[in-house]
């Protein structure tokens, strides 16, 4: 059985080499994911009380992004997947298009959905510095608080 590994790189908004570098690896490989959060103390994370806290159920209290590059089955690479749960309780899209922060044309939606996230499949080959480029401020928009521009990138590998 072959062993997994985890890769944990903490980062600023504008320090992006080091990530883009890892995912560029990952993607050559396809040897596994990358999961991304930011990163805040524990007294500045969202709090939910009453109704709220029921309703929200097991949502995350921050948006967390998994982008996972095709792994090859049975001599074929399916699209590269970009998945964003998030606590925002509706469907996201239009929330992004208005703020901006539509996906590239070439990237497809394949859900959208209030509990269990958006998901996008992205061409293969696609940049991961466009994906990081995209992602950040997309995470900041659906963040109930403000982020203060700290990250962590956990890759998990096969």
């Amino acid at each position: 059985m072959s062993q997994r590994s985890t890769d944990i790189i903490d980062f600023r908004s504008g320090q992006l080499a080091q990530v883009v570098a890892h995912m560029r690896g990952v993607a050559e490989r396809r040897d596994g994911w990358m999961n991304l959060s930011p990163v805040l103390e524990e007294e500045d994370l969202p709090r939910r009380t009453g109704i709220e806290g029921l309703l929200a159920g097991r949502l995350p209290l921050l948006p967390i992004a998994t982008w996972i590059p095709g792994q090859p089955k049975r001599g074929r690479v399916p699209p590269t997947s970009l998945g964003i749960q998030h606590p925002a309780q509706t469907k996201v899209g239009r929330r992004l298009g208005d703020a901006g922060l539509r996906p590239p044309a070439d990237w497809h939606g394949k859900q959208d959905h209030p509990r269990r996230g958006l998901i996008l499949e992205l061409p293969d080959g696609t940049d991961p510095a466009e994906v990081l480029a995209w992602l950040l401020p997309v995470i900041e928009e659906l963040a109930p608080v403000e982020l203060d521009g700290d990250w962590r990138a956990t890759f998990h590998h096969r």
